[in-house]
């Protein structure tokens, strides 16, 4: 085996290419124990050799000039050991790509299924080039295209939540590689545009009881009142069963909110009065005619508007918009915000918000439901016939 100086990248630059074959170079001189640079036709490439257990295993380190001197070779080196010392290449962590580290990311994840269903939709879409690389060779600059394009096709939003699943992948990889944490910087550059609020003037009356009484389907429009008297979200209200529902009590229970906390939530007199209407029997409290066997999409609630003499819908309320005016009556009330958090299902804030054993009662849910029925225009004399 030929020795050669490869400490110095010059010496390096002359040794000429073989026609054919492959030549091995050692260095001439000490330090560089078990390091090679094997020459051949076309490339010259830095190999160690190493003894793990009971053989001996060449680890390619890269190619010069990428890697231009022994020294830096060597530094790689370690780190390969260190890799191997700890399991974290390729074969013993089981990641060689980035949609493997994203795949292993999910594997402990605690999302939903609708969660997880929407990330194979993005990844399927705008991913599959990028997740289908091997870790190591997945740049910044690379993440970056990708979002980029989303951005300019005017898909902010999207942008936003492709960048969460990069991260998602790139930290894992992070953890079980040893590899750098390479999204750290990835970020949307565009600012998302604002997202809409209600679609209606909230201080004129609220038109949801009126869109609500038109509802034809009772089941349906049973859902809407407990989704707008109680705040919870529509996946919820959709998924109830009547084993968590306790009329007596006056309560609803969801064992698996979006933060994945379990609570039992108080219940107004007119979210009671509409749950008794409906037929009462083991399983699904709004059950429909699905692959889940329970509602699954409530819709919107419309009324018809006549442009240049042509009738068309026009939207005014969306399921996530009965959360916002359930807070907006709450606030109105001068409710404290512990109360309000505790009806909305959010997570704990503060140490208080830990001990506190349950503050939120069903007078609290009265008190925002009565709000709601003003701000509707209904009296408190009047009657509340809304099923």
């Amino acid at each position: 085996m030929p020795s050669i100086d490869l400490s110095k990248r010059p010496s390096i630059a002359k040794i000429k290419h073989p026609e054919t074959g492959t030549v091995f170079y050692s260095h001439d001189g000490t330090g560089y124990k078990g390091l090679r640079l094997t020459v051949g036709k076309a490339t010259k490439t830095w190999v160690l050799s190493k003894r793990i257990g009971s053989s001996i295993k060449s680890i390619n380190l890269g190619a010069f000039p990428a890697i231009a001197t022994g020294d830096h070779a060597l530094v790689l080196a370690k780190a390969k050991l260190e890799e191997l010392d700890h399991g974290r290449d390729a074969k013993a962590s089981g990641v060689k790509t980035l949609g493997d580290a994203f795949d292993s990311h999910i594997q402990n994840s605690t999302a939903k299924q609708a969660t997880l269903d929407t990330y194979k939709i993005e990844i399927d879409t705008y991913l599959t080039d990028l997740f289908k690389k091997p870790v190591e060779r997945v740049t910044l600059p690379m993440m970056e295209e990708v979002v980029r394009n989303i951005e300019r096709a005017g898909k902010v939003s999207t942008a936003e939540h492709i960048c969460a699943l990069i991260r998602m992948a790139s930290r894992r990889a992070s953890i079980l590689r040893g590899l750098p944490y390479v999204a750290a910087e990835l970020k949307v550059k565009q600012k998302p545009k604002k997202k809409p609020g209600i679609l209606f003037d909230v201080n004129q009356p609220w038109p949801c009881i009126d869109l609500i009484r038109e509802i034809k389907s009772p089941t349906r429009k049973v859902a809407w009142i407990v989704m707008l008297f109680t705040g919870i979200r529509s996946g919820d209200v959709c998924e109830l069963r009547w084993s968590h529902v306790d009329l007596a009590k006056g309560t609803i229970k969801i064992d698996d909110l979006k933060n994945h906390l379990e609570r039992d939530f108080p219940i107004a007199d007119v979210v009671v009065a509409a749950l008794k209407t409906l037929p009462h029997h083991d399983g699904w409290v709004f059950p429909a005619e699905s692959s889940s066997g329970h509602a699954e999409d409530l819709g919107h609630l419309s009324v018809t508007e006549v442009v240049d003499g042509v009738k068309r819908q026009k939207k005014l309320l969306r399921q996530h918009d009965t959360r916002r005016l359930f807070t907006t009556a709450a606030r109105m009330e001068l409710l404290p915000s512990y109360i309000i958090d505790q009806l909305r299902g959010d997570t704990e804030k503060s140490v208080q918000d830990v001990y506190d054993q349950g503050s939120a009662s069903q007078g609290h849910a009265n008190q925002i439901a009565a709000r709601i029925l003003r701000q509707c225009g209904v009296g408190p004399d009047s009657p509340v016939d809304l099923v």
